[in-house]
């Protein structure tokens, strides 16, 4: 096919604005009480599958997910590797 040049890309009009970037996005959104650009529900659900495909690659074996309780089912190891440990002084208590 055809390559596209750099200068052909600049005359594509822009029909949905420029986003400041993740951080800006947030700390905007915290100061307006916004959403923030991103859609945080969908981008955590179309990533499970690849943080689990990993999670089965690295133990080696096909494992049960419990969608609802977001846990695996019966298998401690992998579950281990759901949550990530802090260094101190920091922690996630629930």
């Amino acid at each position: 096919g055809k390559k596209v040049t750099k200068d052909e890309l600049a005359k594509v009009p822009v029909s949905i604005p420029r986003s400041p970037g993740h951080q800006k996005d947030f700390i905007l959104c915290v100061k307006s009480r916004k959403k923030t650009e991103s859609n945080l529900a969908y981008a955590h659900n179309m990533t499970i599958p690849m943080h689990l495909g990993l999670i089965s690659f690295w133990c080696g074996r096909k494992l049960k997910w419990d969608g609802k309780s977001e846990k695996f089912v019966g298998d401690e190891e992998a579950n281990s590797y759901l949550i990530k440990s802090f260094r101190p002084p920091w922690s996630l208590t629930s």
